[in-house]
């Protein structure tokens, strides 16, 4: 960096009062200042990208020249026309112009917690929830992510190249058009789509409920009406419609809305009648097919050489027969609140009934179904698998109190089990490949999906990985990507630490970050219902003077979110009482990297601090009166620290002792900001 000096004139002033000398530290150059518009030079030894802006001498930038801009080597000139960043004329007085130059380059590594081959690029894994079911055919794999805001509904990988998105797609109709688009930006109306069934030809995909296109807000009746059925290609992903579907309805969207709003989706649009509306036309998915009467299809299965599909509707009691073909509804039947489905390749349907916490074998379906075998000796059954070439193995997901994988020949009788009893509620926070957490991003459950070599995968959401085993239960490999979050953070004084709300990993920052990173704790195990919310998590992570490792946590118990200290043990973690800072301010809690505890208040550009006084006889970190640090003017164009949609915001202090201030709300000032400590103006 240099600073180039000069002095800004009045018109007013004699003409030979107007030129003045610039001081170029670095190459020595001179200059001609005039009043209006100022041309400065620059040596540059090597070609860098630079930044240059203009400050007063007390350090306040009044305007950005440029950023990031490359220069090539030797004497190079710019300009300042002698604006501010408001475009008004900077009044008379010293400035100077500072210039930053660097050849750095931004290499992305990848992502902690995510297995896929590539670091970016359209193979990677990735989706708004954990992956929610998995469907084989071959060697093609499909899943779901459930509800995938803004992203694809549908993806698929070679199971020989499990770390490898093959390709990802859902399919639109167009009624304005009459065309499919494969290819239409997702929304906040995405459907929920939990599960995919295949055979060797097709691969079907259902979501729990779909919405009614024709209530137009979309606000008090968003998906109530049936879940809905789709159907692809195994080969190409081209879409397979039901010769007796119909177009299932997604959004009602109209040329006025496209014109006046700032989206063409009539759901983000409140109080607009339909007959208020001019050129109307819906997008729909295309030949589909409805399951039940009501929302909350809860299953799918498909025979693999029959022609029968089935759905389960819990709300119903009902399973559903369907024409895997084309769509007609063939026969239903009774289950008390049916789940997940598995056709055997002998014909029969294995049925979930939730309500009575069994596995029941059906068969004569076309006809008159009826139950073969029951398996009662269950806690909470979350999914069933029967292996495609094997009749005589049926899998369950035993959630509840079990959280483990049970098999079952096809009379009932138990084969074996794999898994810690109880899982991380009973076992621990330390994660294992043979410790299960079944639960799907938002409720306990889970999926199993069996290869056609009779190796399996078990969805272990908690953990956002699927676990795939082989047919002799060894673990072989996994696919982890981490879904939407609000909260992560890295121990400031062990950088190997680094958390993902509940999740720690641990990085070896000597190893490219492919190979660097080990999920080793689930620290939400055994936490009650208080501490998830919309920012749940632990965050603040710091390894304090006295060795031990303190953070926060949100406590929601009493209606707000209470920051709570906690202790992270080798095994364990310790709620110490104590609330930092403790005030009814809306405030933002951190701590430094000595123990210090700040407070950034929201809404207002006030920065508080208490110094760390040492620990009480439970090793809880005592902490000295607070004190007020910096504050600075609260203009609506200023970077003061509103609320937005980004949750705690650390209070950062550089090693120049300057404050970092970031308003994350979408204002149209700045949303950056720096402040000496113990100063009351921005810089």
């Amino acid at each position: 960096m240099f600073t180039l000096e000069f002095m800004k004139t009045s018109k007013a002033w004699p003409r030979r009062w107007r030129l003045w000398l610039f001081l170029l530290w670095l190459s020595c150059a001179c200059n001609i200042v005039w009043a209006t518009t100022t041309t400065f030079t620059f040596t540059l030894d090597e070609p860098c990208k630079t930044s240059a802006g203009v400050f007063k001498p007390d350090g306040t930038l009044i305007r950005t020249l440029w950023s990031k801009v490359r220069f090539q080597a030797g004497t190079n000139s710019a300009v300042w026309d002698g604006l501010d960043d408001e475009t008004n004329a900077a009044p008379e007085g010293i400035y100077e112009i500072r210039l930053l130059q660097h050849n750095t380059e931004y290499v992305w590594d990848g992502a902690i917690g995510n297995t896929s081959a590539e670091l970016s690029g359209p193979t990677v894994h990735h989706g708004f929830w954990p992956i929610r079911d998995i469907a084989i055919s071959g060697t093609n794999a499909f899943y779901v992510s459930g509800y995938n805001e803004g992203g694809y509904d549908f993806r698929s990988f070679v199971t020989t190249e499990p770390q490898r998105v093959k390709a990802s797609w859902f399919w639109v109709f167009n009624e304005d058009t009459n065309k499919s688009a494969y290819s239409i930006p997702g929304t906040v109306y995405d459907l929920n789509w939990l599960w995919t069934v295949s055979d060797s030809n097709r691969v079907y995909f259902a979501c729990s409920a779909t919405t009614d296109p024709y209530d137009l807000r979309f606000t008090t009746n968003r998906n109530n009406r049936a879940g809905c059925i789709v159907s692809c290609d195994v080969s190409d992903n081209g879409q397979a419609d039901f010769t007796n579907g119909i177009k299932i309805n997604l959004q009602f969207v109209n040329t006025y809305l496209t014109t006046n709003f700032t989206t063409n989706v009539i759901g983000n649009v409140t109080n607009i009648d339909a007959n208020t509306v001019t050129n109307p036309y819906y997008v729909r998915l295309k030949r589909g097919i409805y399951a039940g009467t009501q929302p909350g299809l809860s299953g799918l299965g498909v025979q693999q050489n029959g022609n029968l599909l089935a759905a389960s509707v819990a709300p119903d009691n009902r399973v559903y027969l369907k024409d895997k073909i084309t769509g007609a509804e063939l026969n239903d039947f009774f289950v008390s609140v049916p789940k997940g489905l598995s056709f055997s390749s002998d014909g029969s349907l294995w049925v979930i009934s939730s309500n009575l916490h069994s596995v029941i074998c059906y068969t004569n379906l076309s006809i008159s179904p009826a139950v073969a075998v029951t398996i009662s000796n269950l806690v909470k059954p979350l999914a069933v698998a029967v292996n495609p070439n094997n009749p005589n193995l049926i899998l369950v997901a035993d959630g509840g109190s079990s959280q483990q994988v049970k098999a079952f020949d096809s009379t009932g009788n138990s084969v074996w089990t794999y898994g810690e009893a109880g899982g991380y509620q009973t076992n621990g926070v330390a994660v294992t490949p043979n410790k299960f957490w079944f639960f799907d991003g938002e409720n306990e459950g889970t999926f199993l999906s069996f290869a056609p070599d009779g190796s399996f995968w078990v969805g272990d959401g908690a953990n956002h990985r699927c676990l795939h085993y082989s047919a002799a239960r060894n673990f072989l490999e996994q696919i982890m990507c981490q879904p939407h979050t609000r909260v992560a953070c890295v121990d400031q004084n062990n950088p190997s630490r680094v958390f993902n709300e509940f999740l720690e990993f641990n990085v070896d920052y000597s190893k490219p970050l492919p190979q660097a990173w080990t999920l080793v704790n689930n620290w939400k195990a055994n936490l009650g219902s208080n501490y998830f919310s919309y920012y749940q998590g632990l965050y603040e992570m710091t390894t304090f003077t006295n060795g031990r490792t303190y953070g926060l946590i949100d406590n929601i118990s009493s209606g707000h979110a209470v920051k709570e200290l906690v202790e992270l043990g080798t095994d364990y973690l310790r709620f110490t009482g104590v609330d930092p800072m403790a005030t009814n301010q809306a405030r933002w809690i951190s701590f430094g990297a000595d123990g210090s505890a700040r407070a950034t208040v929201i809404q207002e550009a006030k920065w508080y601090e208490s110094s760390l006084a040492g620990f009480d006889t439970s090793n809880n970190p005592i902490w000295n009166t607070e004190v007020l640090i910096a504050s600075a003017p609260e203009g609506s164009r200023d970077p003061v620290p509103r609320f937005g949609g980004l949750g705690n915001i650390r209070l950062i202090i550089n090693t120049n002792d300057i404050l970092i201030s970031f308003d994350q709300s979408q204002s149209n000032g700045w949303h950056l900001g720096g402040i000496k400590l113990g100063s009351t103006n921005w810089l």
